[in-house]
């Protein structure tokens, strides 16, 4: 988190940008279901761009990527987590329903 921002504020801005719900301004969060289809690959680049575009985001560092209950199978390396053609990406970030996907965010710097 750049220096003069709040980091909580831009954790926020983060899980936001991330999530499968309508957004202020009738922005779509990355997750949400008119963004993605049958067969999507969800790709490391659109992930970072994403969080990259975050007023607040100094830089951004992924360390895991790969499906919830699996092992990795290669995705961090290849930038590319693959889905299959009879799936959607899904992320609802939801504690009670892990099986929807989830993503753990690490913010650092700020105030």
């Amino acid at each position: 988190v750049l220096p003069d921002y709040i980091a909580g504020h831009v954790r926020s801005a983060l899980l936001d940008a991330f999530s499968d719900r309508v957004l202020a301004g009738e922005t779509l969060g990355f997750f949400h279901p008119d963004n993605l289809s049958f067969g999507d690959d969800i790709y490391l680049s659109q992930l970072v761009a994403t969080a990259q575009s975050i007023t607040g985001v100094d830089n951004v560092t992924v360390t895991r990527l790969q499906r919830l209950f699996a092992d990795p199978s290669g995705e961090l390396q290849s930038g590319v987590l693959e889905i299959g053609p009879l799936e959607v990406a899904q992320l609802d970030n939801d504690p009670a329903a892990p099986e929807r996907g989830q993503m753990s965010l690490t913010t650092r710097g700020g105030l």
